[in-house]
């Protein structure tokens, strides 16, 4: 049952974790590169198999967390803090089993960005408004700028609830039905640190900071509301015999039932009373799902033929409506639209084939026929479609296994897929002067071709692998600036090639040195580069965002009594760059002297 939320790619698109609970995993295995067909191109990076279990016995748990830090940066020096607290039940009734698993949680975050503005060169008139209170530093370009306030401080409540149900029909026939029910609603605040000399907050209007002129937007200090309300089904059946044939079908139902965020158009303070604003609706958004496959293994042969075939549906809807009052949600007239829907159907073949003792090949073909349509985008007057797309695309997979004896595998895998284009990557955008604009409905899909070499040494109590790989990745999805039009626009597009080469030396192992300890971890060393990019060619030669050059992580768990159990984690991360042109030079911004930070001479 699909966890991921393909309807963009970014942070605000998470999987959906919460409907699986801890305490019913079984195990966790993670699938890294595009070598199997019975994955999708968004997998081309990694994949997150959880594998879940029905209670055998009455069984439950309750479970109480706090959590509290205290958070010092720029002119924000508060505490902030959370709890949350969950429960489990189930139990089995003969061929019958259920499980419960509910949670609410409340946090109250530290700040998530701030409102700041490249030091000016403009001076101040006479009617702008003399502030104190700001922090200067110097911006990861190395640029100069003032800091006006925190903003995105999120108070959120969460509460989660699922049922899962399992019936065995036979004991190698099981079916399975999963509901869940998430609900979130949050407050995002802001924090202006400037005040005027009758000690007021500022929040907005032209100020004067050290006799130069600061234009503060009303939306620089912009609290907003959010009310959520989701709802996933999804019901399976498979067959365990491990005979010749087996089966499994899967369907899910992903649901935004209630999606509903405020804004106001003022600012702050009188903003805070009411006023006017806009309201934005998602319900309907969400997605679905079908999967079915069969095993096939001949006996005598050596052969574990896998055949399967793959449906999902995206669906994007995002209304925004102009409110007179933007906390009680009195809207009037549309103020845009942006909405679309993308499809995949897919047909795969895989074979495992043991063609002698210690030689395992694994070769596997992947088909996805793509569409996008009913893509719209509306402001107050006007509406505009987006043209259908349909395409098709074939992924070939292969990999080579070889056991030297009992202790040593070597593994060879070469694969490609392709990711295609989200529906929020296509058709978010606005319309200017009767076109559509800020988005590209004609993204092509990201295309790699990856290739690793991998070695394992199995050990007395664990395992120790080494592996060589390589991502060519072309026609990347990123969002960048095309400086070959006039004027330039910033959107999603796509960049023509990216590299990475790199190295992982993995190692876990149980009882090391002392009965009870058990250690786990690996170094990995990547080398990426933007190898072309023709609309934005000062990202040529430069590392792709977000992936460092070294990555160390490592864990040991002491079981001290088979009640009590002590971890302690580290993780060590090289240089990242946030940027496509590799400016963001200056990675740890830092407040400036406090003489200067409260806008005082020297």
């Amino acid at each position: 049952m699909l966890l991921s939320n393909l309807l963009g790619n970014s942070f605000g698109n998470t999987a959906r974790w919460g409907m699986v609970a801890p305490e019913e995993i079984e195990r966790m295995d993670v699938a890294y590169g595009p070598y199997s067909a019975l994955y999708p191109g968004n997998a081309m990076g990694a994949t997150v198999l959880m594998t879940t279990r029905a209670p055998e016995a009455l069984e439950g748990s309750a479970r109480v967390q706090v959590f509290r830090q205290h958070y010092d940066y720029y002119r924000t020096d508060d505490v902030f803090s959370g709890h949350q607290e969950s429960a489990t039940l189930g139990a089995r009734h003969g061929a019958l089993s259920w499980f419960v698993s509910a949670s609410h949680i409340e946090n109250r975050s530290q700040p998530m960005s701030w409102a700041t503005a490249t030091q000016s060169t403009t001076p101040a008139g006479g009617g702008d408004t003399v502030v104190t209170g700001y922090d200067k530093d110097v911006d990861p370009s190395g640029n100069r700028r003032v800091i006006f306030g925190a903003t995105s401080i999120d108070d959120s409540r969460q509460d989660n609830f699922k049922i899962k149900l399992g019936y065995d029909a036979t004991p190698w026939l099981k079916l399975n039905y999963l509901f869940g029910y998430w609900r979130a609603d949050s407050s995002s605040a802001v924090d202006s640190y400037l005040r005027n000399a009758a000690g007021g907050t500022v929040y907005s209007g032209n100020v004067n900071i050290e006799g130069f002129r600061y234009a503060l937007n009303a939306a620089a200090f912009r609290p907003s509301r959010r009310d959520e309300t989701h709802h996933m089904h999804g019901m399976s059946l498979r067959t365990n015999t491990r005979g010749e044939w087996d089966f499994e079908a899967a369907l899910t139902h992903y649901n935004f039932a209630t999606d509903e965020t405020r804004q106001p158009s003022g600012a702050l303070p009188a903003a805070a009373a009411g006023g006017a604003g806009t309201v934005s609706y998602s319900d309907g958004t969400g997605w679905r799902t079908a999967d079915v496959k069969g095993i096939w293994r001949p006996a005598g042969t050596g052969h574990e033929v896998t055949l399967g075939a793959h449906y999902d549906r995206y669906l994007l809807s995002t209304l925004t409506l102009n409110a007179t009052n933007w906390i009680s949600a009195a809207t009037t007239t549309r103020n845009s639209f942006f909405g679309g829907k993308s499809e995949t159907t897919a047909l795969y073949v895989q074979d495992a084939w043991r063609f002698l003792p210690a030689w395992t090949l694994t070769a596997g073909l992947r088909h996805e026929r793509w569409k996008a349509f009913d893509g719209t985008r509306a402001n107050s007057t006007s509406t505009l479609s987006y043209a259908s797309r349909n395409e098709s695309y074939w992924s070939p997979k292969l990999s080579l296994t070889h056991d030297l004896d009992a202790l040593w595998r070597l593994r060879a895998s070469l694969g490609r897929a392709y990711r295609m284009p989200t529906v929020s990557e296509m058709f978010q955008g606005s319309i200017s002067a009767g076109s559509i604009v800020n988005s590209d409905p004609n993204l092509r899909a990201e295309r790699a071709t990856s290739g690793e070499l991998t070695a394992e040494r199995a050990l007395e109590n664990g395992l120790l692998r080494l592996t060589l790989f390589r991502d060519d990745v072309r026609d990347a999805l990123y969002s960048q600036t095309n400086v070959t039009v006039f004027p330039n626009v910033t959107n999603i597009q796509n960049v023509d090639k990216v590299r990475t080469d790199g190295i992982e030396l993995a190692y876990n192992a149980e009882n090391v040195l002392v009965r009870g300890l058990d250690v786990s971890g690996g170094v990995t060393y990547a080398d990426s580069e933007i190898l072309k990019n023709d609309k934005y060619p000062a990202s040529v030669g430069q590392r792709m965002p977000r992936i460092p050059d070294w990555r160390v992580n490592a864990s040991a768990t002491w079981r001290q009594t088979e009640k009590l159990a002590w971890t302690l984690g580290l993780r060590h991360s090289g240089r990242q760059y946030n940027t496509l042109d590799g400016s963001d030079t200056n990675p740890t911004p830092m407040a400036a002297p406090a003489a200067t930070r409260c806008g005082m001479p020297g």
